[in-house]
């Protein structure tokens, strides 16, 4: 534990510029839903300073504390003093990971994802039991408050019978000369459930003349270790894509999902401070990517002139060239109706895990807007983080809604 504290007291100084001013509370997802100070960046931050003062030990409720935070940022993007409050919390988590070890659920996750090929095969075993309890729950027969004391998997969504790094992993060449050779990170949940989103962002690379390369091993972000506090576990899924995506030899890497771009742009350079910086690749969402080539998409053909609405992944916060690059393909584009909505760059509660474990929480926070979607009724929900897409259809259909939620790409 003491190893963990001395982590944990380099962020000493970034503790003591709390100014406690209270600019992050109407911003902050979870105090917006439970109104507990102590569920604020202000109050965690005021706790793990009298922790590293000797003032309060580790406790349960410390704990619990610690780990209903969602790490979203939104308290960063406004914080005066700048405080890197995802990472002060990955710290956090880390010494209660060191004195407590992780709860079940978290150890399963991890170890899932500690290997996309076996998560790929028990995504495959799983597929029937997920549908079966969807089918069931539906009916009535199996009670909704099972599922949402224990890890409700009526919210996951299908998983494919191949993995998309099964299936499309290798070197996809465009039809002419390539003008760059990009690296495809395909994330751990487009590579198990949502596959037409990999299939459609490769499509529109070589469509763009990009060189496509799929490593077939490469591993998942390291972002649920981080956010679980498991920073070896993160450390070693960074080394591991750093080197995997370096043979390859690409001129950067894109992702088609907002929260894995931002672990390699925010936190690798963190859980990898001792390694050479060189190493670390450049690496953007794809829309963001896009814009910068001048090679977003013309036209969404599928639309056909349906209402589409944007939600904003809390993971692009730092990225308003992704978030502009959506705005610009829905504002001139012919083929959409753009939604505008005030919950666009709310967050939608899910977090990963976050709201598989704490279902409540993510009903409050989802409550605004779901709401907004049964007022505007869009017929397509655009997204570029595939957890939002998971989260969101949940509670769209969870209120009996029809509305669609996709990447954009897909709409192409």
């Amino acid at each position: 534990m003491g190893e963990v504290m001395i982590g944990l007291e380099e962020y000493r100084r970034n503790l003591t510029y709390c100014l406690q001013c209270g600019l992050c509370l109407g911003e902050c997802p979870v105090f917006r839903s439970s109104r507990l100070a102590s569920l604020t960046s202000r109050g965690r931050m005021r706790i793990l300073y009298a922790l590293v003062e000797g003032e309060l030990t580790v406790t349960g409720r410390l704990s619990e504390i610690l780990d209903q935070c969602l790490m979203c940022e939104a308290c960063s993007s406004l914080c005066p003093s700048g405080m890197p409050v995802a990472q002060i919390m990955a710290v956090a988590r880390h010494l209660i990971k060191t004195r407590e070890g992780l709860p079940f659920t978290k150890k399963i996750t991890l170890w899932a994802l500690s290997d996309l090929e076996r998560a790929g095969k028990l995504a495959q075993l799983a597929d029937p039991f997920c549908s079966l309890a969807t089918d069931r729950v539906s009916d009535g027969l199996i009670p909704k408050g099972l599922f949402k004391k224990f890890m409700p998997l009526h919210q996951l969504p299908k998983f494919g019978e191949q993995s998309f790094l099964e299936r499309y992993g290798g070197i996809h060449r465009p039809g002419q000369k390539p003008v760059k050779r990009v690296g495809y990170f395909v994330g751990c949940m487009t590579n198990l459930c949502y596959q037409s989103t990999g299939k459609a962002v490769l499509q529109h690379l070589l469509d763009g003349g990009y060189e496509v390369v799929i490593p077939r091993d490469q591993q998942c972000c390291g972002l649920p270790a981080f956010t679980y506090g498991d920073l070896e576990e993160a450390r070693k899924k960074a080394r591991e894509n750093l080197q995997i995506f370096r043979a390859a030899k690409v001129d950067m890497v894109v992702a088609d999902c907002a929260s894995c771009a931002n672990m390699w742009k925010e936190n690798v350079g963190m859980v990898l401070a001792k390694d050479k910086p060189e190493e670390i690749l450049p690496v953007m969402e794809v829309m963001g990517f896009l814009a910068r080539e001048n090679s977003l998409p013309k036209k969404l053909s599928q639309t056909g002139g349906l209402k589409v609405a944007y939600h904003a992944p809390c993971h692009t916060r730092r990225e308003e060239i992704s978030r502009q690059a959506l705005r610009q393909v829905l504002y001139y584009n012919e083929g959409a109706q753009y939604i505008a909505m005030e919950t666009e760059t709310k967050c939608c509660g899910g977090g990963g895990s976050f709201g598989l474990l704490h279902p409540e929480l993510l009903k409050g926070i989802q409550r605004e807007k779901i709401e907004e979607i049964q007022e505007k009724k869009p017929d397509i929900l655009i997204t570029t983080c595939p957890s939002c897409r998971m989260y969101l259809t949940s509670g769209v259909r969870g209120a009996g809604l029809s509305t669609q939620i996709c990447h954009p790409l897909e709409l192409v």
